[in-house]
Order: structure tokens, then C-alpha cells, then sequence
């Protein structure tokens, strides 16, 4: 009787309890989410046809997320693909509105990191994409947008990639110190006077860059930039406890320049600055042969 009343008040029907309850779980935890607790309960009350109680549910879990775009879309995807798991196929159709939710609460999300990008911006702070053409900073969501594009843009005509001369290269920047003190790192400032401590490594093939991530768990501002941090033609801003995963860009760099990654920071010591794993940077780069 006791436990028939306890699972009158907490539980989900058996069937999706059963075969969904551990993996959707697993997949909200894994994606870095949040209220795990609410949002699996809610998408179990939709796979069981009770959208209403799902709802209220998942509602309370996405408001605990309303920061994280990149993990809620995750979790979403993950979902989309719950009919894999044996047993799993039945529920599909009625946790398509739950994923519905999930995604575009994962847009609004974006959105709103968006409007407060722009805003520090115009609050001439650093903000996350910076473009500059012709030597005059401008924020864009797109590199596309640029207007004056350099000659050997690997968009443009003189520098027209074929697909069978592509290749791509991945590399993770980070801070360096050894035990003499020696270390990678080297003081440098932003155009508006930002204090960092720069990593640069030089541009060995002209292409683009595709992809730009650094993890969430790092606690510090951190830029990553193609030219010289006092006048970058692009600049990614990734803000603490946040990181940024960038994906699908097309931000070109040239042979002979620099991809810069910085801390910003007013310590006047690299060591009081230095970079574990989590505030390093990981690249892709598509390059010619």
C-alpha cells in the first residue's frame, strides 16, 4: 500500500520509467545540464501521453538552464535519436513535443547570450566577435559580413580552394610554464587597453578557421584572435565560467600571421596566470596542401 501511494505522487508510468528513465538521464548529465531531476521526469511524462504534467516539469528543469544553448541543443539531439534504444521505438512520436521545447528554449538561450554580447559591446567591452575591415572595428554574428576581405582569403577567387587540395588541422593551445620559469606566455594588451597574457602560434598554411571551443569550466576572460591583439582582423571572446563552442566559421587566416589565444588578467606575473586544460584552445583549421 505504502509503496503504491509513493508511486501515486512521484512516479512515471512503468513502461517509459523502465526503458527510458536511465538513459535520458544519462544524457541530460552527460550534456552538462542542470535540474536533471525535472527534466527527465518531464520528458518521461511525455513519453507516457501526459504532456501537461510534462510540461509543468520540463519547464522548471529549462529554467534552470537558461544559460547553457549549447548544452540544451545537445540534450535535444540526444533525444531525437531515443529510438535506437530497443524497446524506445513507441515513444518517439509523443516526445517530439518535448524536444520541440527543449530546442527552442535552447534558441532562446542563444539568443539572449547574443543580446548580451552585443550589449558589452556598446558598452565597449571586448565582445565575441570582432571583425575589423579597412583598420575599423565592427561587431558581427558572421565573418561572413565583412565587406573588405583580404586577397588571400580562402574564400576568394585568387585563393579558390578545390576540394581535393583541402586538409584540415586541429590543435589545442595552452599555457606553459616549467620549472626554470620559462613559459609561452607573454604580456599583451587589446586595442582599448586590456591587460592579457598572449599565446601565439604562428599561421604555417593559409586557410580558415572552422571551429573554435573552450571549455565552461574555465574561470577566466579569454580571446582568440588571428593578427595582433592591439588590431585583430577577427577576435572570439569567451567569458568565465561560459568557454564557447564555435562551430561552421569561416575566419581566415594567412601564412605569416599569428593565432593568438589570451587570458585577460592584471597579474604582472605568468605564473599568477597561468592556463590549466580548461582554459585552453582547441582549433580546426582548413587548409591548402
Amino acid at each position: 500500500m505504502v509503496a503504491v501511494v509513493l508511486c501515486a505522487v512521484g512516479c512515471v508510468g512503468g513502461g517509459a520509467q523502465v526503458v527510458l528513465q536511465r538513459p535520458v538521464s544519462d544524457q541530460c548529465v552527460s550534456a552538462g545540464l542542470n535540474g536533471c531531476g525535472h527534466l527527465t521526469r518531464g520528458a518521461l511524462l511525455y513519453a507516457e501521453g501526459d504532456p501537461a504534467e510534462g510540461k509543468r516539469f520540463l519547464t522548471k528543469g529549462l529554467a534552470a538552464n537558461a544559460d547553457k544553448a549549447a548544452q540544451l541543443a545537445d540534450f535535444a539531439r540526444a533525444l531525437r535519436a531515443i529510438g535506437s534504444i530497443p524497446g524506445a521505438g513507441q515513444y518517439v512520436a509523443p516526445l517530439r513535443p518535448a524536444i520541440d521545447l527543449i530546442s527552442a528554449a535552447a534558441k532562446e538561450a542563444a539568443a539572449a547570450k547574443g543580446a548580451q554580447i552585443a550589449s558589452r559591446g556598446q558598452q565597449s567591452q571586448p565582445p565575441r566577435l570582432v571583425i575589423v575591415a579597412d583598420g575599423a572595428p565592427s561587431v558581427s554574428q558572421s565573418p561572413r559580413s565583412v565587406d573588405s576581405e583580404p586577397t588571400d582569403d580562402p574564400g576568394s577567387k585568387e585563393y579558390a580552394l578545390g576540394e581535393a587540395r583541402r586538409h584540415m588541422i586541429s590543435g589545442f593551445m595552452a599555457g606553459k610554464l616549467d620549472s626554470s620559469g620559462k613559459t609561452n606566455l607573454v604580456p599583451c594588451k587589446l586595442g582599448d587597453g586590456t591587460s592579457a597574457w598572449c599565446i601565439y602560434q604562428p599561421v604555417l598554411a593559409r586557410g580558415y578557421i572552422t571551429d573554435l571551443m573552450v571549455s565552461a569550466g574555465c574561470d577566466r576572460e579569454v580571446f582568440i584572435l588571428e593578427g595582433s591583439p592591439s588590431h585583430p582582423y577577427w577576435m572570439i571572446w569567451s567569458l568565465p565560467g561560459q568557454g564557447t563552442s564555435e562551430h561552421d566559421l569561416h575566419l581566415h587566416v594567412r601564412t605569416g600571421g599569428s593565432l593568438v589565444a589570451g587570458m585577460v588578467t592584471k597579474s604582472p606575473n605568468p605564473d599568477n596566470a597561468q592556463w590549466n586544460w580548461r582554459c585552453g584552445v582547441t582549433f580546426t583549421q582548413v587548409a591548402s596542401r
